[in-house]
């Protein structure tokens, strides 16, 4: 059975004062243009901003980082390399929309098909890549879908491998800032791939169409913009040791894309800031203990704890709280039973907030030390306390 043993004040302050900063927040950012936005903190997947983030919208060639998040599941699984050339088909060579100008016939390395489809925005050479990894690009559609699933991307729906305008292909500000999450953390190794601001291919230089990488603190991700679905991307920023993620779609131009997301990474930098709470091994609580040695013990956090918050709040831990509506709360195990050992489960710390894959997490709290069974006249000392306790 679990009971709340205490408030954890300190992350109390802090989050519920986050409750009041984020009304206010949402008002500087009530004319900010993006129709679907989210912005997050790449570490503890707080949310920042969010604007329509569960809405479904059309991804236009931001499909193209789920493209490359398999192809760099490919890489590393070994089941390419980065000088293996793929040949190119007739369907991937005709495709329209922006192209990398990969021939019919030809055989293109991997490591220039990963910049054709960051850097310039290839449809061409995401058939070329699905074709080659997974016989067609319909079966290689199948994998986007289900590697979508296991993300827990939960309004996508993929249709083709390039994002080719098409109503069924959908998906959400949230979905694929969690996949923008997921690409960066799994496969840190190719990731400078999406900072590249050009590559020439075939005699042919093409820009990047992220005007974003004219900021120093950004270093990715992709770009969008179809005729369904406006203009739109994907975006990571990095700076004084911290990262953030966001995407901003159904834009009117690519000015207006670049302006929207610049306010929201300039935003993100100038107000908020990391908070050391609790480091591991930290003692949380206390729980009672029968039929051993101890009638106490001690509950340690199992991992350290920092928190994304408004800089306005980082140095004050005495504003005053709600304590009728904890966000974050200490559920314990009552009436353990002896023997305990070192590291066995003694209940959780349970955070209510705004995250980027879910509204609660759970961090797990364990014993700090070891304690046998009482003897015979311990354990029958506290069953007359026990039965005392029933008739006072």
């Amino acid at each position: 059975m679990f009971k709340v043993k205490n408030n954890l004040s300190l992350v109390l302050v802090i989050i519920l004062s986050l409750k009041i900063f984020f009304s206010f927040k949402n008002e500087i950012f009530a004319e900010n243009k993006a129709k679907f936005a989210i912005l997050a903190d790449y570490n503890t997947g707080a949310i920042i901003y969010e604007k329509n983030a569960d809405e479904k919208m059309f991804p236009s060639s931001m499909t193209k980082i789920m493209t490359t998040y398999l192809l760099f599941s490919a890489l590393d699984s070994k089941q390419i390399t980065l000088d293996q050339k793929l040949q190119v088909s007739t369907k991937a060579s005709s495709i329209n929309g922006s192209k990398m100008f990969i021939k019919e016939g030809s055989y293109v390395r991997v490591d220039d098909i990963i910049r054709g489809i960051i850097v310039q925005s290839g449809n061409d050479a995401c058939i070329a890549l699905s074709e080659n990894l997974s016989g067609t690009e319909s079966a290689f559609v199948e994998k986007m879908n289900l590697t979508a699933e296991q993300l827990g991307m939960k309004n996508t729906k993929f249709v083709n491998s390039s994002g080719w305008p098409n109503p069924e292909q959908v998906t959400t500000a949230r979905d694929l800032a969690i996949l923008s999450k997921a690409l960066i953390h799994d496969f840190p190794q190719y990731y400078h791939y999406h900072s590249e601001k050009e590559f020439k291919y075939n005699n042919i230089l093409q820009q990047n169409r992220n005007s974003l990488l004219s900021i120093k603190s950004v270093d990715g991700i992709k770009t969008g913009r179809t005729e369904l679905g406006g203009y739109g991307v994907a975006f990571s920023a990095k700076k004084d040791g911290y990262r953030i993620i966001g995407v901003i779609n159904g834009l009117n131009s690519a000015k207006e894309r670049h302006e929207s997301a610049a306010e929201l990474i300039s935003f993100s930098f100038n107000q908020f800031t990391h908070k050391f709470i609790y480091k591991s091994g930290d003692i949380i609580g206390e729980t009672n203990v029968i039929y051993g040695n101890k009638r106490k013990i001690n509950a340690i956090i199992t991992s350290d704890i920092t928190v994304f918050i408004p800089k306005i709040f980082s140095k004050n831990e005495n504003n005053s709280l709600n304590q009728n509506n904890p966000l974050i709360e200490l559920y314990l195990k009552q009436n353990i039973k002896a023997p305990i050992k070192i590291g066995d489960n003694l209940g959780y710390i349970l955070f209510k907030q705004r995250m980027l894959a879910g509204n609660e997490i759970k961090i797990p709290v364990v014993a700090n030390e070891n304690i046998n069974k009482g003897s015979f006249i311990e354990h029958l000392a506290q069953n007359i306390s026990f039965l005392v306790a029933k008739f006072i």
